[in-house]
Order: structure tokens, then sequence, then C-alpha cells
């Protein structure tokens, strides 16, 4: 499983299932727009996100 994440418009939460991509808790794909912002490839929506970690990438400083 990858990094959990919550989204801060919404209230969901998620995982990251790789470098540019991560799942909310419905199943939705979200992709990585930035740092700590996302788009629902379904809905078109913006998201912005908060994490315990690092989110996407080992590497990022978050």
């Amino acid at each position: 499983m990858g990094n959990f994440f919550y989204d801060l418009f919404n209230g969901k939460t998620g995982y990251t299932i790789s470098d540019s991509m991560a799942v909310d808790e419905d199943g939705d794909l979200l992709m990585r727009l930035s740092d700590h912002t996302v788009m629902d490839m379904d809905t078109g929506e913006i998201g912005f996100l908060s994490s315990a970690g690092n989110l996407f990438d080992e590497e990022d400083e978050w």
C-alpha cells in the first residue's frame, strides 16, 4: 500500500499507487498536479492534500 493522505477539501482519505497517481476512499483515481494538489480523473475536481509524511515520492520534500 502507498502513502496515506487526507483531502482537505472534501475530507476523504486515500493512498498513493504510484509517483503521480493515487486512489481515495471511494475508489476515485487522482492524478498529481503539484506538491499538494491533485485532480479527480472522473469529475475533474481539484483537491488539496495533507499527509503525515511524503505523499507521492520519497525524494520530494513536502
